[in-house]
């Protein structure tokens, strides 16, 4: 479901809500047609000003937490050995090398695959020779 789609059907209610009071507030109490409108309308447009501000409220697909890190490269300081720790983002982590029997070496970078609860799984960035530019 769209997130906009979430966002007025949760208002719509509020909406009828509204419009009743006001409907009752001008039959019994005489409170003046204009102004009912007035009130509703303020009300509505209230919500549509609101909707980029509560928008990240209602989307569903945000990543937080370690699964921001997916995709995001690390620094081995001790070898995997297929398991041990990397630094991401200045944190240690507890890693897992993605295919089992693997010894990273100290220095090397890794890529974050998946998670497997709080560990990262990692895969071996190749290394990428950089070749002088001829003339």
């Amino acid at each position: 479901m769209k997130v906009w789609v979430k966002y007025y059907s949760v208002q719509l209610p509020g909406w009828g809500v509204v419009a009743v009071l006001l409907w009752a507030a001008h039959r019994w109490l005489g409170l003046p047609v204009w102004l009912a409108l007035t009130i509703i309308l303020v009300d509505v447009v209230k919500d549509f000003v609101l909707y980029p501000f509560l928008r990240p409220a209602y989307e569903t697909n945000i990543r937080s937490g370690a699964e921001k890190l997916i995709g995001e490269q690390a620094e081995v300081r001790h070898s995997l050995r297929p398991e041990g720790y990397v630094w991401v983002a200045g944190e240690r982590w507890r890693a897992r090398c993605e295919t089992s029997g693997h010894v990273v070496p100290a220095g090397a970078l890794v890529r974050i695959v998946a998670l497997d609860g709080l560990t990262l799984v990692v895969a071996e960035e190749p290394i990428r020779d950089i070749k002088p530019a001829s003339d």
